[in-house]
């Protein structure tokens, strides 16, 4: 049942600035605070406009921008309305993914990043992964592996390889931030395409990175991670330069 948060959060009457900014900021901050939760509806346009002393083109345009920050979504019709979003990684993705396209951020600095998250992912995960998640992992290799060997790109294996890793880091943060990241990369490999020889030497680099850390050496299985990544980033930067990326 959807919650509908109504009339208790002490929203206060619009300050002397722009009035769609001072009505979204203060909305922002009963989400941070926790007051609204995932999934709550925010009270209707006509209680907000009251709340605020605002008209209700001020709050519509608020609630505009809240939406295309993700922090709610607006839905149609009878049981329509404001709702607080549940974490969207593919907001933060489509940001990072911007900003590189934009030149705001280079492919050496998302690379360098990168690597410095999932060393420290790494650090985690080798000391808090379970027998289950070793046997998992292993079962996303060969599932990408028997993908490629039908003549398709394993993309998308390549992808969860490495996201796995953070969710057996046990640590959210990493999996959100690695997630993000690692949706940004996708966009990258799929614009090259299936080139065979170079899936072929990602299976070999997950491989050699799931041995590492199935024996528990960690210094190996980051000094393999590093090399794997190094590998990506060139090759990409190949293709950025003939002009596919």
């Amino acid at each position: 049942m959807v919650s509908t948060r109504s009339g208790d959060y002490p929203f206060k009457p619009r300050k002397n600035k722009r009035v769609f900014e001072d009505i979204a900021s203060q909305i922002r901050g009963a989400i941070h605070s926790g007051f609204f939760k995932p999934g709550d509806k925010l009270p209707p346009e006509r209680e907000l406009s009251k709340q605020f002393n605002a008209g209700r083109m001020a709050v519509r345009e608020a609630l505009r921008a809240l939406e295309e920050s993700g922090l709610i979504q607006i839905k149609q019709g009878v049981d329509g309305g404001a709702f607080i979003r549940v974490v969207d990684f593919k907001v933060a993705s489509r940001s990072i993914y911007n900003f590189l396209k934009l030149g705001e951020i280079s492919l050496q600095e998302l690379t360098e990043a990168r690597i410095e998250i999932e060393l420290m992912v790494l650090k985690y995960c080798i000391n808090r992964i379970s027998q289950e998640e070793i046997n998992e992992l292993d079962k996303i290799i060969v599932t990408a592996e028997n993908i490629f060997k039908k003549g398709e790109a394993p993309t998308q294996g390549h992808i969860n390889f490495h996201i796995f890793l953070a969710k057996a880091s046990k640590n959210a943060f990493f999996e959100m931030v690695l997630t993000s990241i690692m949706n940004v990369v996708i966009s990258f490999l799929n614009q090259l395409g299936g080139n065979r020889k170079f899936y072929s030497a990602h299976f070999g680099s997950h491989r050699m990175i799931f041995e590492a850390i199935k024996a528990g050496n960690l210094v190996l299985a980051q000094e393999r991670l590093t090399k794997h990544i190094m590998e990506i980033q060139s090759r990409i930067s190949d293709a950025r330069l003939e002009g596919f990326v």
